[in-house]
């Protein structure tokens, strides 16, 4: 499976229980996409309610290292 995006990330969310991250798009759109490393990686147009309020240190790196950052396509092996 290959999702083609070629948009810049706007902000990473910690998503649920677990290390489950949301990753949302700029862009007239709305983008999201659902990401438990090793487990799943979907697209959605629209976000889970549940989040944390404070994000774990992990999704604050992940932050500070995509935002704003070009993706242009996503594959899954």
């Amino acid at each position: 499976n290959e999702f083609r995006f070629d948009t810049t990330i706007q902000n990473v969310y910690d998503a649920g229980k677990g290390h489950t991250y949301l990753l949302k798009f700029q862009g007239g759109e709305r983008k999201f996409i659902l990401l438990k490393p090793g487990i799943f990686a979907y697209r959605t147009d629209s976000p889970p309610t549940e989040r944390r309020t404070l994000p774990t240190s992990f999704c604050a790196k992940l932050r500070k290292h995509l935002k704003n950052k070009r993706l242009e396509s996503v594959q899954i092996l």
